[in-house]
């Protein structure tokens, strides 16, 4: 049996590199040592069962970390608007899962000043309610 966790992961980042433009940021499962914004990574991924076929029916949670450095909020805006774009009542897709659909749920977005440079370090989190259950 597949790890609904784990299909979860898989799909969301597969939605999210096929719906992030160009140019907007980088997507990351494992945000390599070093690396500068923008970027978008997979946070945390929560999951619970609601019964169903097989005593499956979950109902997860996952969090996507966006960051953007500049002089205004303006990028991190962008990229969130991607990541809303890329999976918000979008079609998910893995293998062993059926999904039932992608759903925001909320946002927040924090400024970090950067006493070293002029920018600002920005993070966005952005929660979307995902349905799946093994596929027969």
């Amino acid at each position: 049996m597949v790890l609904i966790d784990e299909a979860i992961e898989n799909a969301t980042y597969a939605a999210l590199i096929a719906g992030m433009p160009t140019g907007v940021a980088d997507v990351y499962q494992h945000v390599p040592a070093r690396t500068a914004p923008s970027y978008v990574v997979i946070g945390k991924i929560d999951t619970e069962n609601q019964g169903g076929k097989d005593g499956i029916d979950v109902l997860g949670q996952v969090e996507i970390a966006c960051f953007f450095e500049g002089p205004a909020r303006a990028g991190l805006w962008a990229i969130m608007r991607a990541v809303f774009n890329a999976l918000h009542d979008q079609p998910l897709s893995a293998d062993g899962v059926v999904f039932g659909g992608c759903r925001w749920l909320n946002n927040q977005s924090d400024p970090d000043n950067n006493p070293e440079t002029d920018n600002v370090r920005y993070l966005g989190l952005m929660n979307f309610e995902i349905w799946a259950e093994p596929a027969e």
